[in-house]
């Protein structure tokens, strides 16, 4: 039998080999994931929505530390967060996100499609029609009517924010006719645009005035009664500047208020008369002018002076300073005249000129018949205070009728009795435009017929 042995050995340092521990992967995520919603011409990659917070360090986080910074890249045609697209162009975004690590990780947003906002359509008249893309509700955007037929012939600018909840009035046009008392002005209406279920279903129209000497168009007036589409220009609207406003309404809303360029109103034609043509015992304050607008006190009366066989009864024998003022007429130089018929109790009466303001604030000029002392003087009123400046002696005041005038023209004041000139100043009191007007002091039985005013 073989004895049979068996021998085991090991060799080496008699140590396990030590294998490398793996680093952990570094996981980058975004909170929420880049998006590309729609865009129209003249947005730009900052107006998508939530455009800011997607491409903000707080919307990625890193397993390895603190977000770093972010790195946008604009894809397309996009160059820039606010560079204005147009339609057509290909706009997207992407981003480098980098840690505290330095480890760096993409997101990207996809490339979409510039949109249109708006599109002319159809033009008629003053309405126009327009494919508004329902993404579109903000931005001022250009309609081109290069070429159409006057008036509207230029690019008007739309703001889509007024125009989503209402008409809008993109331009008015002139005013045509001739400014001038008794004329009529007619504008077209506005170029207006409209969302509404039948678009623009009715206008309405407001005409203002201001003075054109002394203010502008934000200081105008609404004239009363004045909402048609034209307007015939009244004897007070002379010196002043007019303009119409218009608003367009459809089944939204009413538009904003469209103001058209202003006019100013020529001077007064010569020949305006009032022929004091009424009912007798018709007071003056209720007697409507041949030419139109309205006869006021300016003063304290005790008595109106009324109408009486087609002329003009001053109406009273008692005594202090009474002024009429007619509201159709405002110039600086100027000449009115009337008739003055006048007899043994006849007081004195006469004619004002640049008449402004009231009662204790009343000034003017004021050319006036004393009867009763037999001449012809000329007054400046300042502050309702009267200041003698001239005065002349007549012998022609045996006829009981004259032609009395009061002519200023510049700083030189005249008073003018049938035809020839008696009185004149210079006087630099007042030179701003006034009212025109008459006075008087008691005179029952003192009357004036065939007032006229001459514009200078």
């Amino acid at each position: 039998m073989s004895d049979i042995s068996v021998g085991c050995g090991f060799s080496g340092s008699g140590q396990f080999p030590v294998l490398p521990v793996p680093e952990p992967q570094v996981v980058f995520r975004a909170l929420q994931p880049l998006t590309s919603t729609r865009l129209h011409d003249k947005q730009a990659v900052r107006d998508m929505a939530n455009y800011a917070d997607l491409v903000a360090p707080s919307n990625f986080t890193s397993t390895a530390g603190p977000i770093d910074s972010v790195q946008v890249i604009f894809t397309g045609d996009a160059v820039s967060a606010d560079a204005p697209l147009s339609e057509g162009d290909q706009a997207g975004y992407s981003v480098i996100v980098t840690d505290s690590d330095g480890n760096t990780a993409s997101f990207s947003a996809p490339i979409i499609p510039v949109e249109y906002a708006v599109r002319l359509i159809v033009t008629g008249d003053a309405e126009i029609e327009v494919d508004r893309n329902p993404i579109a509700v903000s931005g001022m955007f250009s309609l081109d009517f290069t070429g159409s037929d006057a008036p509207w012939t230029d690019v008007y600018q739309l703001d889509l924010a007024d125009y989503v909840s209402r008409p809008v009035i993109l331009a008015t046009a002139p005013i045509t006719g001739v400014p001038a008392i008794g004329e009529v002005l007619d504008a077209l209406p506005g170029l207006a645009i409209s969302e509404g279920a039948d678009g623009v279903e009715s206008r309405s129209y407001q005409w203002y005035s201001f003075e054109t000497a002394t203010q502008t168009a934000d200081d105008r007036a609404p004239i009363s009664g004045a909402t048609a589409q034209s307007y015939t220009v009244q004897p007070g609207d002379a010196g002043r500047t007019l303009l119409r406003g218009e608003r367009a309404i459809d089944s939204r809303g009413s538009s904003s208020e469209a103001f058209t360029a202003s006019v100013s109103v020529t001077a007064v034609p010569v020949g305006v008369t009032d022929t004091f043509t009424d009912p007798d015992g018709t007071l003056l304050d209720a007697h409507t002018p041949d030419i139109g607008g309205a006869w006021s006190a300016v003063s304290a009366v005790d008595t109106v002076p009324v109408i009486s066989s087609n002329r003009l009864l001053a109406n009273t024998s008692r005594g202090g300073g009474t002024y009429y003022m007619l509201d159709a007429i405002t110039a600086a130089d100027v000449q009115i005249s009337a008739d003055m018929f006048y007899g043994p109790t006849s007081g004195a009466g006469g004619l004002t000129a640049r008449v402004s303001g009231s009662g204790s604030t009343l000034s003017g000029y004021y050319g006036r018949l004393n009867f009763t002392s037999g001449v012809l003087q000329l007054y400046v009123i300042v502050n309702n205070s009267l200041s003698l400046i001239g005065e002349a002696a007549s012998s022609d005041m045996t006829t009981g009728v004259g032609r009395l005038a009061l002519r200023c023209v510049g700083p030189v004041i005249e008073v003018i009795w049938n035809g020839t000139v008696v009185i004149s100043r210079t006087n630099t009191s007042i030179v701003t435009p006034g009212y025109t007007g008459i006075g008087h002091y008691r005179g029952n039985m003192l009357q004036w017929d065939n007032f006229n005013v001459e514009v200078l």
